[in-house]
């Protein structure tokens, strides 16, 4: 409780040190140039803007036709430019200066355009410098291409009104529709409009070309220094504390498992309640970074939090039915679970603990510990374990014969290969899956002889008990002094009468050894061969060997008479 109460201070100690502000102050807005040439531009829209409300008043006491509507629509539109203008040049801001003042109605998309504004943002100021000398260029070229036509135009208006004032020759009923034509037009192609958006756009591109004078180092160290006076310092702040939160609740988890009488649960139910534990933990630390952030005031960090939950929340809903798998093996639940047995890779393993990771156990093998993401268990299926079943047919040490003869010592087994020192010191390797697949036969534990032994028929009368126990004693004997062990090697020997053959009669002769003997496996068959033919020639015992008979018909037979005669 007493450490608990530390960690908490020491938590808390900097957060009144490193709160502030996480946004810069404003930038100081330039003070306009208070000129003559200014002066002159808001007289001339001033008297621009009189001229068309006297026409706007003007056609408001006409009678109300569609042509009126669209001269009153044209008007306005004009008289709401040189207002704009106007206050452009009298406050000395910028278009996008002005944009800030205007309020927009929201809805659920521009609810969702706010979260995700401040990274945007982000991301366009990388390049709003550039973007805006290019956007300049662009307007002062079109400005200047404007006021080549609106000069051209206005030339030919103005000569098209001073001709009618000379000549007043067009009848009184056109002449003044016609001139408020031309007017209008003169209004609409006056090329000191665009003069003054050219004079502004080419003022704010000099601003611009100037500040972008600095070089790129010191811009990025400028950069740099930003991040790390506010959103740097307000990151490595909600790090540390999300970390310190993280690190808490994992020595409280270790500190409940480690007391067991803590939490008298059942282990489905323990297990459950960690599950739930962690995410708890996370929740917590995802909802102490949006704090903290949120006391900082430094939205951008905060935006990427969320779009970050979001986005891993949408692209898990490809694997939510995996997780459920998972969920359920994690709580003991699914088809594989704790201290069962188990079949992975061909190979058995003892499923000792299932978490986030899945710990399987061999005792046979050697490093015979493997762990695992407990996916990889997905599919699989587990079984009670057996009373002293064994984990793997063999052990380093153990002397092992393979369904194709292979006869060798185990040297190394894994869980990828055996390896067996053959006689010669030959190493032959086999994979482990395919180890088990030859049906080896562990020697080592005990082995046995059986053979079958002819006599020829002439002893037909002794066959079934002296002759028995004359090859049972003889062989005690004989085998005793080739192995000359203090501990008898033979564990059974038995001597029985099998069959009746066709040119011999044939003794079954069976003989266990103990597995010390498994590494003379060889000599130890040769060795009983050698002492059936000896107690043969000490007992005068003929070994029948194979007879063809042949059966002859009656003429053969004549022949084979008459031949011998």
């Amino acid at each position: 409780m007493i450490r608990l109460r530390v960690l908490l201070a020491l938590l808390l100690i900097p957060l009144p040190f490193l709160m502030g502000p996480a946004l810069a102050s404003p930038p100081e807005v330039p003070r306009p140039h208070l000129n003559e040439k200014a002066r002159d531009n808001l007289l001339s829209l001033t008297g621009q803007a009189e001229n068309i409300k006297k026409e706007l008043e003007e056609l408001n006491q006409k009678k109300p036709t569609d042509k009126v509507r669209e001269q009153i629509a044209e008007l306005q539109k004009h008289l709401d430019s040189m207002n704009s203008d106007f206050e452009l040049i009298a406050t000395g801001m910028s278009r996008e200066d002005i944009r800030l003042r205007e309020d927009f109605k929201l809805d659920w998309f521009k609810e969702v355009e706010e979260l995700v504004l401040p990274f945007i943002s982000t991301l366009r100021n990388l390049t709003e410098r550039p973007r805006k000398i290019d956007k300049l260029e662009k307007q002062i070229g079109l400005l200047e291409k404007r006021i080549q036509i609106n000069e051209f135009a206005s030339n030919n208006i103005n000569r098209w009104i001073q001709i009618e004032k000379e000549k007043e020759e067009t009848p009184e009923v056109f002449r003044k529709q016609y001139m408020e034509w031309l007017e209008g037009l003169k209004l609409k192609y006056d090329p000191d409009i665009p003069a003054i958006r050219l004079q502004e756009a080419r003022d704010s591109l000099k601003k611009e070309l100037s500040l972008s004078s600095d070089s790129l180092l010191e811009s990025s160290s400028q950069a740099i220094r930003d991040f790390f006076k506010n959103r740097g310092r307000n990151f490595l702040t909600v790090l540390v504390t999300v970390g310190i939160l993280w690190w808490i609740f994992a020595r409280l988890r270790r500190w409940i498992a480690r007391n067991r009488k803590l939490i008298p649960v059942s282990p489905i139910t323990k297990k459950f309640l960690l599950a739930f534990y962690n995410i708890l933990a996370v929740a917590v630390c995802l909802a102490a970074s949006l704090v903290g952030f949120y006391i900082f005031n430094d939205w951008l960090l905060m935006s990427l939090v969320i779009i970050g939950s979001l986005v891993f929340v949408w692209s898990s809903r490809q694997w939510i039915p995996r997780f459920f798998q998972e969920l359920r093996l994690i709580l003991n639940l699914g088809t594989v679970c704790e201290k069962e047995r188990i079949i992975w890779k061909g190979v058995p393993w003892l499923v000792q603990e299932i978490g986030l990771y899945a710990t399987l156990v061999n005792p046979f093998l050697e490093s015979g510990v493997v762990r695992m993401p407990v996916g990889e268990l997905i599919g699989q299926h587990s079984r009670p374990v057996v009373d002293n079943e064994p984990w793997f047919p063999t052990q380093v040490g153990d002397w092992v014969m393979l369904a194709d003869g292979t006869y060798g010592k185990v040297e190394h087994q894994t869980m990828e290969q055996v390896t067996l020192r053959l006689k010669g010191n030959t190493l032959k390797y086999h994979a482990a899956a395919d180890f088990l697949a030859a049906s080896p036969r562990n020697i080592s534990k005990g082995f046995r002889y059986t053979l079958e032994f002819g006599l020829d028929y002439g002893i037909q009368n002794r066959i079934c008990d002296e002759i028995l126990v004359m090859f049972d004693k003889g062989l005690r004997r004989i085998l005793a002094n080739y192995l000359r062990e203090a501990d008898p090697d033979i564990a059974y020997l038995e001597v029985m009468f099998n069959s009746a053959g066709a040119s011999s009669l044939n003794l079954m002769i069976t003989i266990d050894m103990k597995g010390r003997c498994a590494d003379r496996y060889y000599p130890i068959q040769r060795e009983i061969q050698t002492a059936l033919v000896r107690i043969c020639n000490e007992n005068g015992l003929v070994i029948p060997f194979a007879q063809l008979t042949l059966s002859l018909s009656d003429k053969l037979m004549e022949v084979a008479k008459g031949t011998r005669l």
